[in-house]
């Protein structure tokens, strides 16, 4: 067999793999056919412009493929939020929509979706409504709250929502004291910079239904009642502080460890430019170990406990004469210590807010 025909065997199969990956259409196919049969084997430049038109319907192929595949999601998307619209399924319906009008942003899309936001904002004010008669304040909060997600001006739902909020707020609202951590590390006062950074992380999420009692009046009553660390109260001192404060629940914690640990050693290597330079390798590693409790000051019973571990490590090298910043052991510490009390303020949001 001759190397023409090898070569125009070979460039058919090339195209009948183009053809059957990405769908091109059988009239270009043929023109490609075409070109490569009025090929001989000592035309360069036929070859080339075979070698061209494949790389050609490579790229068309590719886009269609694409675009095709867009078309399939959006008519996906499309078909699903038309049937969740007809179930009745309006946050479904939006979810699909969105998605449907970030591949093809267009009037039909718009136009279902607001319709589907429309209902949607009905649908749960007119439950809110016949919740909030029925004296149901948790289940009208929840279904005010999904219609101001959408709309904070639709009809009065501010109002019905403020209404059931307070009514709500008498019933579920927990207070709570933050007593002084420990520290039996004696090192960087770690007890109370706990303490002051889990009051702040949990009101940093502004939680509605979750109480902090004044660090200030807090103090006061300890002090009267001699009481200066979470390692000191019992279940008598807890119940007692409970009822002088008007407090449902003490929140208690252990700083178990807390430490930096450095290593810094040097190595003399070639820079760029060819010249032996001192370079210096740094590592620095945090690490510290809290646990955290809560007591119900109704019995001192520990209704939620956790022990929580961080680390942190720092690595850097650099040659000498150069300006470099390392972290402090202050900072390091300061690292560790707010993640693992940020860990145990998002615990007890979750467990205490709706």
């Amino acid at each position: 067999m001759s190397k023409k025909y090898i070569r125009n065997i070979s460039i058919m199969l090339i195209v009948f793999m183009f053809v059957s990956f990405v769908g091109v259409d059988y009239a270009q196919a043929q023109s490609v056919k075409a070109l490569s049969a009025n090929s001989d084997g000592g035309s360069s430049s036929s070859e080339k412009g075979v070698i061209g038109a494949l790389v050609v319907l490579g790229i068309w192929g590719v886009y269609k493929l694409v675009k095709g595949h867009r078309e399939k999601k959006y008519s996906s998307y499309l078909n699903k939020a038309k049937m969740y619209l007809e179930e009745e399924e309006y946050g479904l319906a939006i979810n699909n929509l969105k998605e449907a009008k970030e591949i093809k942003d267009n009037a039909e899309v718009n136009k279902l979706l607001y319709e589907a936001e429309a209902n949607y904002k009905k649908a749960h004010y007119n439950l809110g409504a016949g919740y909030l008669e029925e004296g149901n304040w948790e289940l009208a909060y929840n279904e005010f709250e999904k219609v101001m997600e959408y709309d904070r001006n639709y009809l009065d739902v501010r109002q019905k929502y403020n209404q059931a909020y307070q009514e709500l707020k008498k019933i579920k609202t927990k207070r709570i004291a933050v007593i002084d951590f420990e520290d039996t590390t004696y090192r960087y006062n770690l007890g109370s910079r706990a303490t002051s950074l889990f009051s702040a992380y949990l009101l940093e999420r502004e939680p509605k239904f979750i109480e902090l009692i004044e660090r200030d009046k807090l103090n006061t009553v300890l002090d009267e009642q001699k009481l200066g660390a979470s390692g000191l109260i019992d279940s008598s001192t807890a119940k007692e502080l409970g009822n002088i404060l008007g407090v449902d629940y003490l929140v208690l914690g252990k700083v178990l460890s807390g430490s930096v640990t450095s290593d810094k050693d040097y190595e003399y290597v070639e820079d760029w430019e060819g010249q032996e330079k001192k370079r210096y390798n740094v590592e620095k590693q945090a690490y510290t170990q809290i646990i955290f409790k809560v007591l119900d000051v109704s019995d001192a019973s520990i209704i939620l406990s956790k022990k929580v571990t961080k680390k942190s490590r720092y690595e850097d090298s650099y040659y000498e004469g150069n300006s470099v910043i390392i972290p402090s052991d202050e900072e390091l510490i300061d690292d560790v210590l707010s993640k693992a009390v940020d860990e145990f303020a998002q615990i007890v949001y979750e467990k205490y807010e709706l």
